[in-house]
């Protein structure tokens, strides 16, 4: 099901649909929080609800297990990220929201070690170079030079 034109909440509606599996409310203007019956569709594979005014938590009664992509980008979220969300080969982009740090020892970075994870500035540490390099201990950065061209002329 792809949506345009929305604004205000996700429509509650969408909640009789019972064998949805691809859910796309990208860019729709919709705010509020995460309705609670989306991560009670069991057959829902896509779950794409990037570049809205979404705000709140990421349920952790996640049923649907068929999730493969999900992308949550450029939203107010916030909180942890739950382990449930976390399917060893399923694609997740949490990017540009304001989640709790997910640090090595976190069982965001842990779990399943799901490399299809996007965590870029997810979370608002104000550490910069943390935010570009989630789930890392020690982070050191190579001192960088610029060097001018050549003048061949």
């Amino acid at each position: 099901m792809v949506v345009s034109g929305l604004m205000g909440p996700i429509p509650s509606n969408i909640s009789l649909l019972e064998n949805l599996i691809d859910l796309i409310l990208r860019n729709c203007n919709i705010s509020g929080e995460i309705p609670e019956y989306i991560w009670l569709v069991r057959e829902l594979a896509v779950l794409d609800l990037s570049f809205n005014r979404l705000v709140g938590r990421i349920s952790n009664n996640i049923l649907g297990r068929t999730l493969r992509f999900v992308f949550f980008t450029a939203n107010m979220l916030s909180g942890d990220i739950p382990v449930t969300l976390l399917v060893n080969g399923a694609s997740i982009d949490l990017s540009y929201n304001n989640f709790t740090w997910q640090g090595p020892n976190q069982a965001t970075c842990r779990q399943n070690q799901n490399y299809y994870v996007n965590l870029f500035r997810s979370s608002s540490t104000r550490k910069p170079i943390r935010d570009m390099l989630p789930c890392t201990e020690n982070i050191k950065c190579p001192r960088c030079e610029y060097i001018p061209p050549l003048n061949l002329l």
